[in-house]
């Protein structure tokens, strides 16, 4: 009898103690590599191999998507909206998107599949986040917004996620289609 108290307090500890580390915040799946692995991006930038640890079912094709997510150094539970949450372990580190260049080039030049940066929206201040809008980046380029979403965000400076490769610029839980243009 001492043992299974024993034993579920133990477990009941160990939950705790991994709810009590865990952060909420948004992430982005970045690539579905299969219907048990994924690589996410976490809004520090870091990019992680992720493995599903649950047996539910994965929505189809959320790559491309942001969703709330309790973040730990060894779980990850995305939360998806009307569907049930599912947690994966996270398997390796693949470091961290890349937010300078040395050369000074433009980042979209120096970008190979897959690659992100982290920068800030300069201009339009605020940026509304209304389709069409032409965006300035800190970085010196030039995108205009080509998914036409009427959010009205009015945020000044936000720091956004730029996928060139992927055509796609991450600001909060949002994901707007963009183009180059310089």
């Amino acid at each position: 009898m001492q043992t299974k108290i024993f034993r579920c307090f133990f477990v009941a500890l160990l939950l705790l103690s991994t709810s009590v580390n865990a952060t909420v915040e948004k992430i982005f799946v970045q690539e579905e590599i299969d219907d048990d692995h994924i690589i996410i991006v976490r809004e520090s930038g870091e990019q992680l191999l992720l493995e599903k640890w649950s047996m539910r079912l994965s929505p189809p094709s959320f790559e491309g998507k942001s969703f709330v997510a309790e973040v730990s150094a060894n779980w990850i539970t995305i939360h998806f909206e009307g569907r049930d949450s599912i947690k994966w372990s996270v398997e390796k580190s693949l470091g961290y998107i890349s937010q300078h260049r040395k050369n000074g080039s433009s980042p979209q030049n120096n970008l190979t599949k897959n690659q992100c940066y982290k920068t800030f929206i300069q201009d339009p201040s605020p940026f509304l986040g209304n389709g069409g809008e032409v965006i300035v980046l800190g970085d010196g380029t030039i995108w205009k917004e080509v998914s036409y979403q009427y959010l009205y965000l009015y945020e000044y400076s936000p720091s956004v996620t730029v996928c060139p490769a992927d055509g796609n610029m991450i600001l909060g839980g949002n994901v707007f289609q963009i183009i180059p243009l310089r």
